[in-house]
């Protein structure tokens, strides 16, 4: 019994020693904890101010080559305007040297309407209409063929006379009418309107409409 208690005794005295102990190594471990996530901290921020530093200088790349090619397309727009108003401005004059016009410059014709003098004639009228504009020169002798000069200035004539476009034109007949005339039958492509147009040359000006007949259709 008495063993016992002094072994008792003894273990309280060593109580102390053994908790001072404890409480130094557990002191001892947070430091380290601490320590370690200081430093884990500081290794995240370093790289948190890197990457917003690397961002903010790939902006101002990005931001130049945008402006870079914002000016090279304007450039490229003020190019095309210029080449436009070149082919216009070229066109003009070219269309000048060979003596064309646009017929909306000659200004108000008076158009008479005249008794029909064949069967499928609806409407026939007769006007002082300006002749077409030539670039032909010299003597002149009718060229029918497709393509030729007289056949695109005949088609300028009767164009103008008719109100069909030369785009939306169907020639059924361009030939002789006599001595440096021409008779030429059109339509629309859509086929509702036909038109007979006699056409007499002009030396120097072209071809100048003298009747135009609206007729039922064209009989090949």
């Amino acid at each position: 019994m008495v063993f016992h208690l002094l072994r008792r005794g003894q273990n309280l005295q060593e109580y102390p020693t053994l908790s001072r102990s404890r409480r130094f190594q557990k002191r001892r471990n947070n430091k380290r904890k601490i320590v370690f996530f200081s430093i884990l901290g500081m290794f995240f921020f370093v790289i948190l101010l890197s990457l917003i530093a690397f961002g903010n200088k790939e902006r101002p790349e990005e931001t130049s080559g945008d402006d870079e090619q914002l000016t090279i397309v304007e450039q490229n727009d003020e190019t095309d305007e210029e080449n436009n108003k070149s082919d216009s401005s070229s066109d003009a004059e070219q269309d000048e040297s060979r003596g064309l016009y646009e017929f909306s410059d000659v200004g108000d014709i008076e158009v008479e309407q005249v008794p029909p003098t064949r069967d499928d004639v609806i409407e026939a009228f007769k006007a002082d209409w300006p002749p077409s504009g030539t670039i032909q020169e010299g003597p002149h002798t009718t060229d029918y063929s497709d393509g030729s000069q007289d056949r695109i200035e005949i088609k300028r004539a009767v164009s103008y006379v008719t109100g069909i476009p030369e785009d939306d034109m169907i020639e059924w007949f361009v030939g002789n009418g006599g001595e440096q005339k021409v008779i030429a039958t059109v339509s629309n492509r859509e086929k509702t309107e036909y038109y007979r147009v006699y056409l007499d040359w002009i030396d120097g000006e072209g071809w100048k409409p003298t009747l135009n007949e609206r007729i039922t259709g064209y009989n090949e």
